[in-house]
């Protein structure tokens, strides 16, 4: 369950959250601790992300410049910083992965494609999920809400990427974005939904602003 009645306007839902850049840095931190893990029906692992470091940092010219120490392997307090988390999955160590194995053939990586292809969806899934400015908001019908869409219907009983509750998180929020996205946009008239401003930050900075108002 995504949602309960408004208790005091029938006609309206209360849905309910978890901060998504929280979700990622749980993906990360539990896939950091088990190495492989399962994603459909692939295996998809942290090993790939360490050896793409080891080779590429003594490269003269990087193919993942932004990955360091602290990417791979974070202490207690690296593990709370978003953007470590968030760089991991991204584009540019997705398509750092696909040139070693594929162009440079390094031998380590040549079973590396469905981490490849799980980067690539946890990169869109934040994108998606982190819109801040109206050229990145979304609505019903655009890449980006069916990206969170496809998603959420990819994910399997079996999925082991996260823990269970994260996984539960996930599932939660995902739907509540997408409800809350149709309801705004198709009852309300909203022109698109910025979905950065469903995260923990942004609230926390409004529900002070209106606390000290």
């Amino acid at each position: 369950m995504n949602r309960i009645e408004n208790p005091v306007d029938e006609s309206r839902n209360v849905f309910f959250f978890s901060d998504i850049p929280h979700i990622i840095k749980c993906i990360r931190n539990h896939m950091h601790k088990k190495e492989d893990v399962k994603f459909g029906d692939e295996v998809v692992s942290w090993r790939y992300y360490r050896a793409l470091y080891d080779i590429d940092k003594s490269s003269d010219i990087r193919a993942a410049p932004k990955l360091s120490h602290p990417h791979i392997n974070p202490n207690p307090f690296q593990k709370m910083v978003v953007s470590y988390a968030a760089q991991i999955f991204s584009k540019t160590v997705a398509d750092a992965i696909c040139f070693y194995r594929d162009e440079m053939g390094n031998k380590f990586m040549e079973n590396s494609k469905p981490t490849e292809t799980f980067t690539r969806k946890i990169n869109g899934l934040f994108d998606a999920c982190n819109g801040r400015i109206p050229k990145h908001g979304i609505k019903p019908g655009t890449v980006g809400f069916q990206c969170i869409s496809d998603f959420l219907h990819s994910l399997k009983p079996e999925d082991s990427f996260a823990s269970e509750l994260t996984m539960s998180s996930i599932r939660v929020t995902l739907n509540s974005i997408l409800d809350a996205m149709k309801y705004l946009c198709e009852e309300v008239k909203y022109a698109y939904v910025l979905t950065g401003k469903l995260n923990q930050d942004p609230i926390e900075v409004r529900t002070t602003l209106l606390y000290f108002k």
